[in-house]
C-alpha cells in the first residue's frame, strides 16, 4: 500500500491482512478510487472505515441509488411486468408503500412526494436493519395477478441490478433464498 509511504508509516502484515479482509469483495478500480480521494482530501493516514465510506457512500447516496434503479425499472418494464431487485430494501420499501403496481401508476405530483417519502423509509432501513424483517421475493405486475386470478402459474420476473444472474430467485417451495449473500424471508 502506497499509501502508508505517503504518510511515511510501515504497514505490518497484521495491519494488512486487517485491510485485505475489510475490502474484499470490493473492486480494485473503487479501492483506488477511494484511496486517490482520501489522499487528495486529509492529512492522516487513512482507516479502512474511511476508504469503505467513499465507496459506499452515505445513507443518503444509497437511498438516491435504489430510488434510481426503481426509476428505470418503472420507465423500462411498468406495472405489467413483476420485478425483483438486487437490494432487499427496496422491496420493502415498495411493499410498505402500496406495491409495484400502486407505485408505476402515481401520477407525476404523487411521485414528488413518493419518492421523497422511499428515500426517507431506505435511509431508516439502513440505519435499524431487522433480520427478521419479512421480504417479498418479488414485486408482482399486473401479468402475475391476472395468472393467479385465472390458476395460470407466474412468469419469470425481471431482474434488476444483478448484472450476471448468480443463481435462481423464484425457486418453489423454499423458505429463505440467498441474493448475492443476502438471505430474503418470503412470507
Amino acid at each position: 500500500m502506497g499509501t502508508y509511504t505517503v504518510y511515511r508509516e510501515t504497514l505490518s502484515k497484521p495491519i494488512l491482512e486487517i485491510w485485505w479482509k475489510l475490502l474484499q469483495g470490493k473492486s480494485q478500480e473503487d479501492v483506488e478510487r477511494s484511496f486517490g480521494i482520501y489522499l487528495n482530501s486529509h492529512t492522516r493516514l487513512p482507516v479502512p472505515a474511511d476508504i469503505i465510506g467513499l465507496i459506499e457512500g452515505t445513507d443518503e447516496e444509497k437511498a438516491i441509488k435504489a430510488l434510481n434503479m426503481v426509476e428505470e425499472a418503472m420507465e423500462k418494464y411498468g406495472a405489467w411486468k413483476s420485478v425483483v431487485f438486487s437490494d432487499p430494501l427496496i422491496h420493502v420499501v415498495i411493499g410498505q408503500t402500496g406495491g409495484w403496481i400502486k407505485v408505476c401508476r402515481l401520477t407525476e405530483k404523487d411521485y414528488v412526494w413518493w419518492a421523497k417519502d422511499f428515500r426517507e423509509r431506505y435511509r431508516i432501513l439502513l440505519r435499524y436493519p431487522d433480520e427478521n424483517r419479512e421480504i417479498p421475493e418479488r414485486l408482482p405486475g399486473y401479468a402475475d395477478l391476472e395468472n393467479r386470478r385465472n390458476g395460470l402459474p407466474e412468469s419469470k420476473p425481471v431482474m434488476i441490478g444483478f448484472g450476471v444472474q448468480k443463481e435462481a430467485i423464484h425457486v418453489e417451495g423454499r423458505q429463505e433464498k440467498a441474493i448475492s449473500g443476502s438471505a430474503r424471508r418470503i412470507p
